[in-house]
C-alpha cells in the first residue's frame, strides 16, 4: 500500500508527466478536490478539473519538500502551467492507500 510521501510523489509524477491513467489510479472513487475555493467531487469530476485546470494546463511541478502527518501530507512545491505559476502548497488525506482529499 502507498504512503502518503508516494502518493504524492505520484500526484508530481502523474501532472509531470502528462498521465491521466497514473492520476486517476492515485484517487478513491469518492475523493474530494478542493482548489482555491472550488470543490470537485468524485473521481469522473476530479479528473474534468485535471483535464482543463491541472494536467490539461501543461502543469509541471517542482518539489521543494513533501511534509507527512498522521494522515497524509503536505506538499510544497513550485508550479509551471498555461495558468498558475509560483509557489504552491497542496495538503493531501490519504486513507487506504489512495488520495480521498487535496485542498490546494
Amino acid at each position: 500500500m502507498p504512503t502518503a510521501t508516494e502518493l504524492a510523489q505520484g500526484w508530481v509524477d502523474a501532472a509531470n508527466n502528462s498521465d491521466r491513467a497514473a492520476f486517476r489510479a492515485l484517487f478513491a472513487p469518492d475523493a474530494v478536490v478542493i482548489d482555491t475555493g472550488r470543490k470537485f467531487e468524485g473521481i469522473d469530476n476530479i479528473e474534468r478539473w485535471s483535464d482543463r485546470e491541472f494536467i490539461g494546463a501543461n502543469m509541471r511541478i517542482e518539489i521543494e519538500r513533501i511534509d507527512t502527518k498522521s494522515d497524509g501530507a503536505t506538499l510544497h512545491s513550485k508550479v509551471h502551467s498555461d495558468g498558475f505559476n509560483g509557489r504552491a502548497k497542496v495538503e493531501f488525506t490519504v486513507q487506504d492507500g489512495l488520495i480521498h482529499r487535496v485542498h490546494i
